[in-house]
Formats: structure tokens, C-alpha cells, sequence
């Protein structure tokens, strides 16, 4: 989809929704609010939009964690959220990155390979009928002078490092956090920058135990202009409410 006018684009990364709480989380409530608020041209699923516990194998020798959850479920409740997405955003472009927790399908159906007809995430969550481009996992999508990914580092630096293994303008999630590094190409008189952003789901998950975590709640908009450059703007949710352009939104 080309545009002929500057537009916006919306990534929401890591919502990691699970259907057991019956709740979203509130950093997830306000993003929604804010996306179905401004209506951007451009809608960016990041990856781990649900957990999909019910498929992990980091679960294989703790069976309580995986207790009464089902893959069904998981799936439903995901794509009912994706159909309301689709629904209010039909005018926009809308593009869905498979995050290492959408690859448990596929990890799962190598482990059992009968499962191969009933587990499919594409095919599950209807992405395609719902009008989503798919990028699949690790791999990438350029949109104007940005690509966009799930994420492939998690080392302290890996802003940096994301940008020297890229070598262009990257944006990602999968840390859970806010980092961003840049270089000046002087031969190509280029600017690059690499980008993480925030997640949509606990800061303190069970899985970390009681450790401490650097992980914050947090979405982007990027700013496009006609000729592909853009301007990232990160949204630090912080309480369940973020202020952008004069305005607050509040879960």
C-alpha cells in the first residue's frame, strides 16, 4: 500500500494475551483506546500478541504452569481482539509479526507432527481472512525507510548490536523495554537508528520469579512522511497512562 499524503503507523509489541484472568492488562487498555482514537493509516501487530502457554515446552517439566490451559482458548481469545482491530481499522493497512510465542505452533508440531492439520497459527487466528499481512517469524517488513521485526537480540547493548548486524533503520520489541542506538553512515550520508519498545503485559511476570526486571510498558507511533522518512515516537505507559499531542489517555 503506497501513500500519497504523510501518514502514521501504530506498533503495539508483546501484548503476550492469555484468556485465563479474563482481563487486559492495562497498558494493553490504553494503547487499544489510543489506536481506536487516532485511526492510523497503519497498524502494526509486533509479535507475541498472545503467550499460547499451553504449547510451551519451557512448561514440559513444570506441568502445573500449564494447568486447565488450552490451546482453543488461547487461540479464540486472541483473535476475537484481532477481529475487533480488523473491524475498526478496515481503511487501515494492517500487518501481523509472528513473535516467538506464535512459533510455539510451529516448534509444537515439529515435536508432533500429527498435530500439523490443527495447529497453524496463520491459518488459526484467520490473519489472512482478517486482512493481515504476515511476516513471519524473524524476518522483517519495510515500511517507508523503517523496517519493522519481532526482535532477535536480548543482550544489555543489543540497540547497538541490532543496528551493526542490520545495518539499517530497525524497529523491534521482544525485550520488553526501551533502547535505541544510531550511527551516521558518512560514505552514504545516511542516518540509522535501532529502536526497541516496550510491552503490553506484566512487568513482573510469574516466570521471573521475584527478580527484578528492566521491563516497561510501552507502544510507538512512527510519524511517516510522503517520502518514506519518519520520526518514532515511543509511548511510556506508566500507572495505565500515557500523555501524547496535549492529550492523556487512561486505562
Amino acid at each position: 500500500m503506497k501513500f500519497e499524503t504523510d501518514y502514521q503507523a501504530v506498533g503495539l509489541f508483546d501484548a503476550h494475551h492469555e484468556p485465563y484472568n479474563g482481563v487486559w492488562h492495562p497498558a494493553y487498555q490504553v494503547a487499544r483506546e489510543y489506536l481506536f482514537d487516532i485511526k492510523p493509516q497503519v497498524i502494526v501487530i509486533g509479535g507475541d500478541w498472545g503467550s499460547f502457554d499451553s504449547l510451551s515446552n519451557w512448561n514440559a517439566k513444570k506441568p502445573l504452569l500449564a494447568e486447565d490451559k488450552r490451546y482453543n482458548l488461547e487461540v479464540e481469545y486472541c483473535y476475537d481482539e484481532l477481529f475487533q482491530i480488523a473491524n475498526r481499522l478496515h481503511n487501515s493497512r494492517k500487518i501481523f509479526i509472528l513473535g516467538n510465542h506464535e512459533q510455539r505452533a510451529q516448534w509444537y508440531v515439529e515435536k508432533y507432527p500429527a498435530m500439523k492439520e490443527f495447529v497453524n497459527i496463520k491459518k488459526n487466528l484467520k490473519l489472512k481472512e482478517l486482512g493481515f499481512e504476515v511476516v513471519d517469524f524473524n524476518a522483517h517488513i519495510d515500511v517507508g525507510e523503517l523496517s519493522w521485526t519481532h526482535g532477535w537480540y536480548w543482550n544489555k547493548y543489543h540497540a547497538r548490536y541490532n543496528l551493526d548486524e542490520f545495518a539499517g533503520n530497525i524497529l523491534y520489541g521482544h525485550v520488553h523495554h526501551f533502547q535505541s542506538d544510531t550511527k551516521n553512515v558518512h560514505y552514504g550520508k545516511k542516518e540509522l537508528i535501532a529502536h526497541s519498545i516496550g510491552c503490553l503485559t506484566d512487568r513482573y511476570p510469574d516466570w521471573k520469579g521475584k527478580k527484578p526486571t528492566r521491563f516497561q510498558n510501552g507502544f510507538v507511533t512512527v510519524e511517516y512522511r510522503i517520502d518514506g522518512t519518519f520520526n518514532i515516537q515511543p509511548h511510556l505507559i506508566i500507572n495505565g497512562e500515557f500523555s501524547y499531542g496535549g492529550y492523556t489517555w487512561r486505562a
